[in-house]
C-alpha cells in the first residue's frame, strides 16, 4: 500500500511540474511584448540564463553529465534545439 501511494505522490508531483512549467513558458511572450529587442536576442538571453540556472542547479544537486548520455541522445538532442531555434 505505501508502494501505491508514494507513486502516487509522484505522479502529482509530476503534473504540478508541468502546470508550472507551462504557466512559465506561457508568461515569456508577455513579458517580451515590452521589451525593446529583436526576438532573436530575447531568444539568445533566455537560453543563456536557463543555461546558467541549469547549471547551477547541476552544481548544487552535484550531478555531472556523462558524454556518453549526451551521445545516446545526440539525435534527440539535436533535432530539440533545432526545433527551439526555428520557435
Amino acid at each position: 500500500m505505501k508502494h501505491i501511494s508514494r507513486k502516487r505522490e509522484c505522479i502529482v508531483q509530476e503534473k504540478l511540474y508541468f502546470v508550472l512549467s507551462m504557466i512559465i513558458f506561457g508568461a515569456v511572450g508577455v513579458f517580451a511584448k515590452y521589451i525593446d529587442m529583436s526576438s532573436s536576442k530575447i531568444a539568445l538571453f533566455l537560453s543563456l540564463i536557463g543555461c546558467l540556472f541549469l547549471l547551477v542547479v547541476f552544481i548544487w544537486t552535484k550531478q555531472k553529465v556523462f558524454g556518453q548520455r549526451v551521445k545516446m541522445n545526440a539525435v534527440a538532442l539535436f533535432i530539440a534545439s533545432v526545433a527551439l531555434s526555428g520557435n
